[in-house]
């Protein structure tokens, strides 16, 4: 504020953004090269009207990048991707023709499946026999959650029972499932231990696919321990961005755990931001949460795929 002439150069800034906001003369930006110097008000009140308020120079300049490639150029994969040419041009099939929402389990776990993403033993079934037979197979303890389409946390509804350690509680857990009126198809997993991630991909309306890595579990909206991770990061920018985690801590073997193979975690994730991309026409979210990962193993156990409502708000 210059007090001498009385000026709030600040809020006249603003109603100048809002002005070329409002009368539609190309997209606004605010951005500052330091974060502190932006009043945390003013940015929100910027951003509930739709101008992004970008803090800090490199953040910034990454973030108007990204924009600028989303929105002017040709539709093109990361230049690091790796992704299954014959998976994403299935999966944009198949997408295609699904309906808006919530993916059913069995399709989301198939999908990750193709793109690499490695994921905990698993069966999608109605015959609670089959379901048995799987578990005597893949080793107890089992998992085992009712797969209705559009029902995004299951665990809210009754609909995961964990640490069934026998074929009889298998049964158990299958009829009861089945009782909930919401169909009898049935997603049977093996039961793994370990540190737990998130791993997710949004869509923002303006800047396009971005991705979170962080600490998962049932705790991820308390512990607030996550990384954003941008299309076309390379697999050593991404290590150091899980290394930079708290919940890091533990992959690299505190308190006795198994330290796990970071390398490979970062090119997990790098499959999975891949995957993102080649499918951002239809997907709005993908969700894994948790990620298991102790020593060298790494396996999504759970998976929340969120259709778009059209092709065409890609």
């Amino acid at each position: 504020t210059n007090m001498a002439s009385g000026r709030d150069y600040p809020v006249e800034c603003s109603g100048a953004l809002e002005t070329l906001k409002r009368e539609g003369k190309g997209q606004v930006v605010l951005m500052g090269n330091i974060s502190a110097t932006l009043s945390a008000v003013e940015s929100e009140r910027l951003r509930g009207g739709g101008i992004p308020v970008l803090m800090g120079t490199e953040t910034g300049l990454r973030a108007l990048r990204h924009f600028t490639s989303y929105h002017f150029c040709p539709p093109a994969l990361p230049r690091s991707s790796q992704v299954p040419l014959a998976a994403a041009a299935r999966w944009t099939t198949l997408l295609a023709a699904r309906k808006p929402g919530v993916l059913d389990a069995d399709a989301s776990f198939a999908m990750l499946a193709d793109f690499g993403i490695p994921l905990a033993a698993w069966t999608a079934t109605d015959d609670v026999e089959a379901a048995v037979r799987f578990a005597d197979e893949a080793g107890y303890p089992v998992v085992a959650k009712i797969d209705a389409a559009d029902l995004a946390h299951k665990s809210d509804i009754g609909g995961v029972v964990l640490g069934l350690d026998h074929a009889i509680a298998v049964r158990k857990a299958a009829a009861g499932l089945q009782a909930l009126g919401l169909g009898k198809r049935l997603l049977v997993q093996k039961q793994l231990g370990g540190t737990e991630l998130i791993v997710g991909m949004s869509t923002d309306p303006q800047f396009g696919p971005v991705f979170t890595v962080g600490a998962g579990g049932v705790f991820v909206e308390i512990l607030h321990d996550a990384v954003l991770c941008m299309p076309g990061d390379a697999v050593t920018t991404i290590l150091d961005k899980v290394k930079s985690l708290e919940v890091c801590k533990l992959l690299e073997g505190a308190r006795g755990r198994r330290p796990a193979d970071l390398p490979a975690l970062a090119a997990a994730i790098a499959k999975f931001m891949d995957m993102g991309m080649a499918l951002a026409d239809r997907v709005q979210e993908i969700e894994i949460n948790p990620l298991m990962v102790e020593g060298a193993l790494i396996a999504a156990v759970d998976a929340l795929v969120v259709l778009k409502q059209k092709a065409a708000d890609a």
